[in-house]
């Protein structure tokens, strides 16, 4: 992961931890790990998704951005699905 990625993930991780810690802390909830899994994850992919959309405006972002077939992958089949749920909605609306 390129620092350009790494660095506002970290962040943005720290950020939602903190929240879900308060959370924890002021519904007397257990820590759940798998939760910081996610939450890294998905801070990644706030991350990149991010820096995805800003690359297409910002031709420099764009050159640092080359290690991102990842998200770019993820992007492509979002986009797959969704299409196909919304034809297939259309299609058997009764």
């Amino acid at each position: 992961m390129d620092d350009s990625i790494y660095i506002p993930t970290l962040v943005v991780s720290v950020i939602f931890l903190a929240v879900y810690i308060f959370q924890c802390r002021r519904n007397g909830k257990a820590f759940d790990v798998s939760v910081l899994v996610s939450a890294v994850l998905g801070a990644s992919g706030v991350s990149g998704g991010g820096f995805l959309m800003l690359s297409t405006v910002i031709p420099s972002l764009k050159e640092k951005l080359s290690n991102l077939n990842l998200y770019i992958f993820i992007a492509g089949l979002v986009v797959l699905v969704v299409s196909f749920q919304s034809l297939y909605r259309e299609v058997t609306k009764k």
